[in-house]
């Protein structure tokens, strides 16, 4: 599996760097996860506010102070422009978009996940 960035709404790439700082610790989906968890917090489009996300990091195991100096690295702001270049080029309008093996699933759900899937196996 591999996720790519589509940093459509604003503060993205606030969680994107966190994200990829986090996975400098092998905690990538530790932290999704929590990210995901406190979304309705954090990430209300009225008022976003991303700065939360520090304090939840800790329950995802991270080292916090690790994350904070990696946070700014110039190598996550390139991943985030490839990623957009890419998702340009493949028309995507949103997110979260899948696609297996190359072809991209039309119509969003769980189980038409796991049929596509099972197409390609």
């Amino acid at each position: 599996m591999v996720v790519r960035y589509a940093t459509y709404h604003r503060n993205s790439a606030f969680a994107v760097k966190l994200l990829e700082a986090s996975r400098e610790q092998g905690k990538f989906w530790e932290v999704l996860d929590v990210m995901f968890k406190y979304q309705p917090n954090w990430g209300n489009h009225r008022n976003p506010r991303p700065e939360l996300l520090w304090y939840y990091l800790p329950e995802a195991g991270v080292d916090v102070e690790k994350v904070r100096a990696q946070f700014n690295n110039p190598e996550y702001e390139k991943r985030i422009q490839q990623d957009m270049k890419d998702a340009e080029f493949l028309q995507i309008r949103g997110t979260p978009s899948f696609f297996i093996n190359g072809k991209p699933l039309n119509e969003f759900g769980k189980q038409q996940l796991l049929d596509a899937i099972e197409r390609e196996l």
